[in-house]
């Protein structure tokens, strides 16, 4: 979970500040095509209170997940950091 759908991400040890540092570095251990399944912390919390408060659960486990048609790869996510703070050469 990263950040709040209204207010934003502000500086802290949330997952957001990693995928920050990759972007600056212009390093990653892994393909720039992988791709990340992250939802803000109210998403989260909205998806568990309606699990807690139904009747009864069909299953025992739920993931909850942005899913595969709403998660980013790594490309996407450099292309919004580029959008906000510029575009930057490939190598640092």
């Amino acid at each position: 979970m990263v950040g709040h759908t209204r207010l934003g991400c502000l500086p802290s040890a949330s997952l957001f500040w990693f995928y920050r540092t990759i972007d600056l570095l212009r390093r990653t251990t892994f393909p720039m095509d992988t791709r990340e399944d992250v939802v803000p912390v109210d998403y989260a919390a909205e998806a568990l209170l309606h699990l807690l408060f139904k009747p009864t659960l069909r299953h025992r486990r739920y993931h909850i997940s942005a899913g595969e048609v709403s998660s980013v790869s790594w490309h996407e996510i450099a292309a919004a950091f580029a959008r906000c703070h510029g575009e930057r050469p490939e190598s640092p």
